[in-house]
């Protein structure tokens, strides 16, 4: 996985306005759009890379030291064992689907007067959608998995289904991301 971290901000002296336009060049870059119809699946998953990076490094914009680089630990990716191989990859992609969802949708509320109100702060927005991207792309990846590898298996449909569901989150977040910075 490249680096997306170290692309926007290449060093300390860079300024938060720079680290924007270096976002900015990339999303125009990478936009699924403009690829062909085979490259937009991978595409897709870069373009949520990088709005995953950007989160992190504004996220973490007043901190002198880098920000942390997020890794994905296959364990947690694919933790199911099963003899079918194609629900393992689709499980494990509908486990972290759902987490993300709830990250975004409900861990926001919060309880006042025996009644929930949602947190629309700016910073609480950018740091949920932050968590729930991490989790998208792990989804997104598994799905894609079954999607190439199994293509037979009675969860690519699904899958496919799921992918395109992605796709439309990551464009949501797009603008969050735009809109709040």
């Amino acid at each position: 996985m490249i680096n997306y971290i170290r692309i926007l901000k290449p060093d300390d002296s860079a300024t938060p306005e720079e680290i924007k336009q270096r976002y900015r060049e990339l999303v125009k870059q990478n936009h699924p759009d403009i690829f062909p119809e085979d490259q937009r699946r991978e595409q897709n998953l870069i373009l949520m890379e990088i709005n995953e990076a950007y989160l992190i490094l504004h996220e973490h914009k007043d901190e002198v030291t880098e920000p942390p680089v997020q890794t994905v630990d296959e364990n947690k990716l694919f933790p199911v064992i099963h003899k079918d191989p194609a629900y393992v990859y689709y499980k494990s992609g509908t486990d972290h689907l759902n987490q993300g969802n709830y990250i975004f949708n409900w861990s926001r509320y919060t309880p006042k007067n025996k009644k929930y109100h949602f947190d629309v702060r700016k910073g609480s927005l950018l740091r949920t959608a932050s968590e729930a991207l991490e989790h998208y792309t792990l989804a997104y990846k598994a799905y894609m998995k079954v999607c190439s590898s199994y293509p037979g298996s009675i969860w690519a449909a699904d899958s496919l289904e799921k992918l395109n569901l992605i796709e439309k989150l990551n464009e949501r977040y797009s603008e969050i991301i735009e809109r709040l910075t």
